[in-house]
């Protein structure tokens, strides 16, 4: 799971990068379409939060395992 983490989150936050440029591109010009682009966004935005936790998460559990367990009490 974290090798999947690696390696497709900098895909993504790129993807996500260039799916907000041409957002703001699409609403300067004045096109009013940009539903699809919104909702691939926030999927995306919400991969990255996701992402993020996790890492978090997993990191800390490590953290844990390799704590003194006398110091726990």
């Amino acid at each position: 799971m974290n090798a999947f983490l690696i390696y497709v989150t900098p895909v993504v936050a790129f993807i996500f990068f260039l799916n907000f440029i041409g957002i703001l591109r699409d609403v300067k010009d004045g096109e009013k379409e940009t539903t699809v682009q919104v909702l691939l966004g926030s999927f995306m935005f919400a991969f990255l939060v996701f992402a993020l936790v996790l890492a978090g998460i997993s990191n800390t559990i490590k953290t844990v395992e390799r704590f003194p367990q006398f110091l726990l009490c």
